[in-house]
C-alpha cells in the first residue's frame, strides 16, 4: 500500500515538474503537503507507535493548516484499523470525508473537498466509538500549497536568539 502512496506523490511531483518546464515563471501545477505523526500538535487519546498514531475509539488528532485561497484540495489518508471502521476527516467542525477502513494493513484513501481561505483546524478521529484507528499520514494536494501552522512553538530562550544583521 505504501507503493500506491509513493506512486501518487510521484505523479504529483511530475505534474509540478511539467509546469516548471513550461516556463521559468510558471507556478507548479500542484503541490503536496504530507503530515505525519509528528505534525499533529493536538493528540487527545492518541499515542505514537513507531511512525503511526494509534487513535483510541474516542480520541482525536489535530493540527492547524492554512490555505492561501479558496480551493479544491485533494486529501490522501494512509491509515488502517484492527476492525472495519470509519475515520472522520474534519476541517474545523465540518466533516469533509469518512474514510472506510476495512484492513489491518495500511491503505490509501483519497477524496477532494472545497476549502476556504485562511487557517483551519484539521481533525482526524474514528467515527464510531468502538474501534481504534492507526494513522500513518495525510497528504494535502492543492495549488497553491497548503501549509502547516505550528501552534505549539515555545519561544526560543534568550541565549538562542538570532544575532542582528
Amino acid at each position: 500500500m505504501k507503493t500506491i502512496v509513493a506512486i501518487t506523490l510521484l505523479g504529483v511531483a511530475a505534474l509540478a515538474g511539467l509546469a516548471q518546464a513550461a516556463g521559468d515563471d510558471a507556478e507548479p501545477a500542484t503541490s503536496a503537503l504530507t503530515l505525519t505523526a509528528s505534525n499533529f500538535a493536538e493528540r487527545a487519546g492518541a499515542t505514537l507507535d513507531g511512525d503511526e498514531l494509534q487513535i483510541a475509539p474516542t480520541g482525536t488528532v489535530a493540527c492547524a493548516v492554512a490555505f492561501a485561497t479558496n480551493q479544491v484540495c485533494t486529501f490522501v489518508v494512509v491509515a488502517r484499523a484492527p476492525a472495519a471502521t470509519q475515520l472522520a476527516v474534519r476541517l474545523d467542525t465540518h466533516t469533509i470525508a469518512l474514510a472506510q477502513l476495512v484492513s489491518t494493513n495500511l491503505a490509501s484513501h483519497s477524496f477532494s473537498a472545497a476549502t476556504g481561505a485562511g487557517t483551519h483546524r484539521l481533525v482526524l478521529a474514528p467515527e464510531a466509538a468502538s474501534n481504534a484507528v492507526c494513522l500513518a499520514s495525510i497528504t494535502l494536494v492543492g495549488a497553491p500549497l497548503p501549509r502547516l501552522v505550528v501552534t505549539n512553538q515555545v519561544p526560543r530562550p534568550a541565549w538562542d536568539q538570532p544575532v542582528g544583521r
